[in-house]
């Protein structure tokens, strides 16, 4: 679908994004391991070497060249991001599910950050941070998730309930309950324990996108904005 391909694109500016500053921590980390072999190396390149933020740098450039183009269609992209957000929630439940089957696919994954780094990436080149927080979707998808469980464990509990009462009024009149309709209840009863935990599982992962999301946007951050 559109919004899949439109996530996958995301992830794949976001991934770049971390390799980037994956070999750019690894040559901060030799320069800095090297560094004093060097004598000559003068205080202004050691400066210039540890100020040189390079994914910052990158937003930064994006942004000058945004602001003087017709980018209308960007505008209201912090709208699409909870039904992207959507998106990569069922690709990241279903790539940690993959895993727990003897027979995995290529979908099978643990975790993946770089739909969180690229959509950070995004809404900060577009200017719209303070538009995506005023959503509020991070906090009401969360409350959304924790009131469906609430409810989901109600009705386990009172399924329980009910349950229990059936088998000691079986026991009291001698009676028995057919063993298609203990089958039945079972299933009801492994149905909604299934349900608690695939809706605590979301929730589990929305949080920590919105945590990897708010993470990210510290590497597009200039100093003076903290």
């Amino acid at each position: 679908s559109f919004l899949d391909q439109c996530r996958e694109y995301i992830t794949v500016i976001g991934n770049v994004l971390g390799l980037a500053r994956l070999v750019r921590s690894g040559k901060l980390y030799t320069m800095n391991q090297t560094k004093k072999y060097f004598l000559s190396l003068s205080s202004s390149d050691q400066e210039s070497l540890d100020d040189d933020d390079l994914l910052h740098a990158v937003a930064y450039h994006l942004k000058g060249i945004i602001t003087q183009a017709d980018y209308e269609l960007l505008q209201n992209f912090y709208i699409l991001f909870p039904a992207l957000s959507l998106t990569w929630l069922d690709t990241s439940v279903r790539g940690k599910d993959m895993l727990n089957k003897k027979f995995q696919t290529f979908d099978a994954y643990y975790t993946d950050d770089g739909f969180a780094m690229g959509s950070a990436f995004i809404v900060e080149v577009l200017n719209q941070s303070a538009a995506l927080d005023s959503l509020k979707w991070f906090e009401s998808c969360c409350v959304s998730f924790a009131m469906n469980r609430k409810d989901m464990l109600g009705s386990l509990k009172k399924e329980i309930e009910i349950n229990s009462s059936k088998d000691k009024s079986s026991l009291l009149f001698g009676s028995k309950q057919t063993s298609e309709g203990s089958d039945n209840s079972e299933n009801e009863l492994s149905r909604k324990r299934v349900t608690v935990k695939r809706l605590e599982a979301r929730k589990q992962e929305m949080e920590l996108l919105q945590y990897s999301v708010l993470g990210a946007r510290v590497f597009f951050t200039s100093p003076t904005q903290n």
